[in-house]
């Protein structure tokens, strides 16, 4: 099992590196070739700007705000996925996707329109991280490799743990 993991933990660092020397390089490109126009900066709403004092703790109020959208987005999400004909048949095209094409739907265009919200999802997200960092540049993606690869390998040691701790 060691082998294992040593050769994971070395391909994630291998890809962590190539990924951190392709978006250097990428964003050396933009600069070299896109002015200061391509860097756009966005101010905060006067609601959203400041701090919310609870206690001893201060929390800012665009937190706030983006832990609220989120709930919101997950009660939708959970909503119509469990309570409508819509959920029922996205579910269903899922499990058996025949069955739902020869009850006449037609599977494609619903899964193309799941595609189409996941997409508007990662939009939102977009331009929720946009608005905390307050300026939206072309490779704004690419500030948070490193924190997901981090994240990733540090899951995968823990599962990886706990999945040994519970064979022996």
């Amino acid at each position: 099992m060691g082998c294992i993991w040593s050769e994971y933990v070395l391909l994630c660092i291998l890809f962590m590196m190539c990924q951190t020397a392709a978006n250097t390089h990428a964003a050396q490109w933009f600069e070299r070739t896109l002015d200061d126009s391509a860097i756009r900066r966005i101010t905060l709403p006067e609601a959203l700007r400041g701090a919310l004092v609870l206690g001893d703790a201060a929390v800012e109020r665009y937190r706030v705000f983006a832990v609220a959208m989120g709930l919101l987005v997950l009660a939708a999400m959970l909503y119509t996925l469990n309570r409508t004909k819509l959920g029922l048949l996205i579910r269903a095209g899922v499990q058996d996707r025949e069955m739902v094409e020869s009850l006449g739907y037609r599977i494609r265009r619903l899964f193309v329109g799941v595609f189409v919200a996941g997409s508007a999802l990662a939009g939102l997200g977009g331009v929720m991280w946009g608005l905390y960092q307050q300026n939206v540049t072309p490779q704004i993606g690419g500030q948070v490799n490193v924190l997901i690869f981090i994240v990733i390998i540090i899951s995968f040691s823990v599962f990886l743990h706990l999945f040994l701790f519970i064979i022996e």
